[in-house]
């Protein structure tokens, strides 16, 4: 019985050290989305409505943070108000 509680603790010691490392060897700024700068449309959904924001990605103050064809509701208005969705994005809105 005790060989099997110190191979248990060895190997959840095991485990937690291999998560640590896994954990901080994580790059420390992680790409912000998978697709390619150089697509044609790059399609976000704000509050139910579709925008390409492909224009955006190089030129938006923050930085390129779009994640295409993702729901970005929450992370636009944590950012902006709806006064800017109303004046400034109207022109990426898709029919």
């Amino acid at each position: 019985m005790k060989t099997i509680r110190i191979l248990i603790s060895i190997a959840v010691a095991n485990i937690v050290l291999v998560t640590g490392l896994a954990y901080f060897s994580a790059p420390a700024n992680p790409p912000k989305s998978t697709d390619s700068q150089n697509t044609a449309q790059c399609i976000i959904t704000i509050s139910g409505i579709k925008y390409d924001v492909q224009p955006l990605r190089k030129s938006h103050s923050g930085g390129d943070i779009f994640v295409c064809d993702t729901d970005m509701t929450n992370i636009f208005f944590g950012q902006h108000d709806q006064s800017l969705l109303n004046r400034k994005m109207q022109k990426y809105r898709l029919p």
